[in-house]
């Protein structure tokens, strides 16, 4: 299965924005999601990060996806660029193809 986890957090470019233009921009993004699903991209989800979690993330917000492959979490990425998300977002990825618990662990102990 092949996943990409994104974690981000408000820039102040975002916060310097007002309702409606924080709108405009997020109704651009909702409108690309159908791009995402024609290219494979399923969204399993969104969420907001739980502070108190132990050993938390210093991030504010989750979305995690599955493509059908790695080519189309590669557009995602992509797109993601090209929206400018990350102008108002601080963010990062996690991809991976995800197995069995086995190859993991025998990684770490060759490593």
């Amino acid at each position: 299965m092949n996943i990409l986890i994104e974690l981000w957090r408000y820039k102040d470019s975002w916060l310097s924005l007002d309702q409606q233009q924080r709108a405009d921009f997020l109704e651009k993004i909702g409108s690309a999601m159908g791009e995402l699903e024609e290219a494979g991209v399923k969204c399993l989800g969104w969420g907001d990060l739980d502070p108190a979690t132990d050993q938390a993330a210093p991030y504010d917000f989750v979305a995690l996806w599955q493509g059908k492959d790695q080519a189309a979490l590669d557009f995602m990425l992509e797109k993601i660029k090209e929206s400018g998300w990350c102008d108002y977002f601080d963010h990062v990825n996690a991809r991976s193809s995800l197995s069995d618990p086995g190859p993991i662990l025998q990684k770490h102990i060759s490593a």
